[in-house]
């Protein structure tokens, strides 16, 4: 079992990541297929356990609430995150994944992109008590992310090259017909 480098809970975006060495992943053994896809290593390396599609949810729930309230629940996701030893282990097992975006930059502007990626997947301790009391906390029902590490990726977007492959859960990581590598 590892444990990550630094723990990060950011409040402004209520994001959650665990920013772990890479020496903690196998780069070297997916380096071929990288070339072959045409994907760029990664500089740093994480297990994301907020990611971006449930922090927006979070944010809309507290745009109802007063400053006072926003501030003090955001405090205690905080401490529910630093409640947990956040260990983890890396398996080896890897996937290579596409993914379409139709994202709009502004109101009339449609700038389709294609991001592919390798993935190494892991297993994080404590994940499933986390979303328990963050689920109670908020009175949601997020569920659990589908752990893995972006090792190598692109995008047909220059300014987006190095982003990995949001994977929001175990069926979407399916839904994108990850190929075994």
């Amino acid at each position: 079992m590892n444990k990550p480098i630094e723990i990060n809970f950011d409040t402004e975006t209520s994001t959650f990541i665990l920013n772990i060495d890479k020496n903690a992943v196998d780069l070297e053994s997916k380096k071929n297929y990288a070339t072959i896809y045409g994907l760029s290593r990664k500089n740093k390396f994480h297990l994301t356990i907020i990611g971006e599609d449930t922090s927006k949810k979070i944010l809309k729930l507290l745009e109802s609430f007063e400053e006072d309230d926003k501030i003090r629940t955001l405090n205690q996701i905080q401490k529910i995150c630093e409640l947990f030893e956040w260990k983890f282990n890396i398996k080896q097992e890897f996937y290579y994944l596409e993914k379409i975006y139709n994202d709009a930059n502004d109101l009339e502007t449609i700038k389709p992109e294609k991001r592919k990626s390798i993935i190494q997947v892991a297993e994080i301790d404590d994940i499933s008590q986390f979303y328990k009391k963050l689920n109670l906390l908020l009175d949601t029902k997020f569920i659990i992310p589908f752990s893995h590490v972006t090792l190598y990726t692109t995008s047909t977007l220059e300014e987006k090259k190095l982003r990995g492959i949001g994977i929001y859960s175990k069926s979407q990581f399916e839904e994108l017909k990850p190929k075994k590598i």
